[in-house]
């Protein structure tokens, strides 16, 4: 059997770029200002909502005309589908708005302010409008003098897990931690300072997901090893949230070698399962892995101690009774927050379904 690639990738920090000054499409943004997040996050919500060409025309320009672009908050856009995290994914849904000025100033904008994210719809909007070929070619430009030399994986076979059957003789580029181009390796016209990686022989693959793991119990010395096995993504099922968190920050920081974590942090639990706990000799810390429900009129108020951890979603191992099991449901559903967990005896699947409970574990 081949042997399989996996590459963790990482973007790569570089100083202030020097740049060629914007083309005349984009002068209009050289004015530079300071925007508070309060003001990002309204201007982000006229961008994507406002029926007003003017509006949205405006808004656009604002954010391109940004110092920087701090954190304005998510956005809700009903308009335009799921929650909007940042500016920069405002700019790249812009890149689609019916309104040229708009389309323009969204160029721009990722021009000045933009990641590896919009790489790829600049492209495929370089190919389809002709008439913003010189800003978005800037554009790209000013992105990538960002984000540092690619990757370049050559010769490989890619399954891509759409179902298709393996491809090979293609080549994958990476720009900023993001697939931006897969191509024949007969077209592919070398980056400039490029990291060419020969992979012929292997295999190119999405990273797997482990669902269910408790990373405290195996220990730090696991992370690296899910890498190994080609799984770039784990689902933490509980434990203790201040470990896991530093871990992960630390994975984010390029400070450890390991998968993203997603975590529940502490498991909601039956206050007789943790007597019974106390009593024995075990090496888990169950007071910082475990949170009680002592009933249903607990509930809400340990549901909400627990997201105020910072946690993903919640997991529920076992409670005192069926009513303090929909109690959680109910608290974590009208918080928007995912529920998964032990189903109890006498709980229909379906009832837990309705109740809001995401997955059995």
């Amino acid at each position: 059997m081949k042997p399989f690639l996996f590459a963790l990738l990482a973007p790569v920090l570089t100083g202030p770029p020097s740049s060629p000054p914007p083309p005349n499409a984009c002068s209009a943004s050289e004015s530079r200002i300071a925007l508070s997040p309060a003001v990002v996050r309204e201007q982000m919500a006229l961008l994507l909502t406002s029926p007003e060409t003017q509006a949205r025309t405006a808004a656009v320009w604002l954010l391109g005309r940004a110092i920087s672009l701090p954190g304005g908050g998510s956005v809700g856009t009903a308009a335009r589908g799921p929650e909007v995290k940042d500016a920069r994914q405002a700019l790249v849904i812009a890149l689609g708005d019916p309104a040229a000025p708009v389309r323009t100033g969204a160029v721009c904008a990722l021009g000045r302010h933009g990641d590896a994210r919009g790489i790829v719809p600049l492209q495929r909007h370089r190919d389809r409008l002709s008439s913003l070929g010189e800003p978005i070619t800037w554009a790209l430009e000013e992105i990538r003098s960002r984000i540092g030399p690619p990757l370049v994986l050559r010769g490989g076979t890619i399954v891509d897990g759409t179902g298709a059957p393996p491809r090979s003789g293609l080549t994958v580029v990476v720009e900023g931690g993001i697939i931006t181009r897969v191509v024949a390796d007969s077209l592919i016209d070398q980056p400039d300072g490029a990291t060419v990686v020969d992979v012929t022989g292997r295999w190119i693959a999405p990273g797997l997901w482990d669902m269910h793991v408790h990373l405290g119990k195996v220990g730090a010395e696991s992370l690296p090893r899910f890498l190994a096995a080609g799984i770039t993504s784990v689902r933490d099922m509980g434990g203790d949230p201040a470990t896991i968190f530093a871990w992960r920050r630390e994975i984010a920081e390029g400070t450890r070698v390991g998968p993203r974590i997603v975590t529940a942090g502490p498991m909601l639990e039956a206050p007789a399962t943790l007597i019974r706990m106390a009593g024995k000799s075990t090496n888990e810390p169950w007071h910082r892995t475990r949170v009680p429900v002592a009933g249903a009129d607990a509930a809400a108020a340990v549901v909400d101690s627990v997201i105020a951890l910072g946690v993903d979603f919640l997991k529920v191992r076992e409670t005192a009774d069926l009513d303090t099991y929909r109690a959680i449901a109910t608290a974590a559903r009208a918080r928007g927050v995912s529920l998964a967990g032990h189903a109890p005896f006498g709980l229909d699947v379906a009832e837990g379904a309705r109740l809001g409970l995401a997955t059995f574990e």
